[in-house]
Parts: C-alpha cells; sequence; structure tokens
C-alpha cells in the first residue's frame, strides 16, 4: 500500500520504524519554536520512492475508471431514482 500511494501521488512516502506516528507528529508541531535535540535525532524508517512505470500503470487505468464512471452514470442515476419509489 505504500509503494501504492508513493507511485499515485509521485511523492517518497515515508514509513518510521515507530508505532506511535501521530504522537510524534504532534510532538514535532509543538516544539517546531522550540528545538527539541530529543525529535532532532535521525527517526529510522523506510522510503519509497515513486516508480514512474507503475504511476504511468495507475494513470492508464484511472483513465479507464474516469470513462467507465461517465459512461454507467446514467444507468446508476436511472437505478438509484427507481429504489426512492
Amino acid at each position: 500500500m505504500c509503494q501504492l500511494k508513493a507511485d499515485v501521488l509521485n511523492r517518497p512516502v515515508f514509513v518510521p520504524n515507530n508505532s506511535e506516528t501521530g504522537l510524534m507528529g504532534a510532538a514535532r508541531i509543538t516544539s517546531a519554536s522550540e528545538p527539541n535535540l530529543f525529535l532532532e535525532r535521525q527517526i529510522e524508517g523506510i522510503y519509497y520512492q515513486p516508480d514512474l512505470n507503475r504511476r504511468r500503470y495507475h494513470d492508464e487505468r484511472f483513465s479507464i475508471f474516469q470513462k467507465a464512471s461517465l459512461a454507467n452514470a446514467e444507468i446508476s442515476h436511472l437505478l438509484a431514482t427507481q429504489e426512492n419509489q
């Protein structure tokens, strides 16, 4: 999933080796005005780098999905309105 995120967003995704990432992020935000040596240490984890070939693959599939959604929009609307009757 992390590689998929990196490919679709076309940016690196970092996953720290820490189960409390929300707390670490909050601590970093609150200490922005006052540097904390504890928080300045290097955080270990894995970087997922975007892959251009996978990006193209997902872009092509998304384009097909958009066309299919447009083609089915009228049918979906008809089905939804019939359920309410």
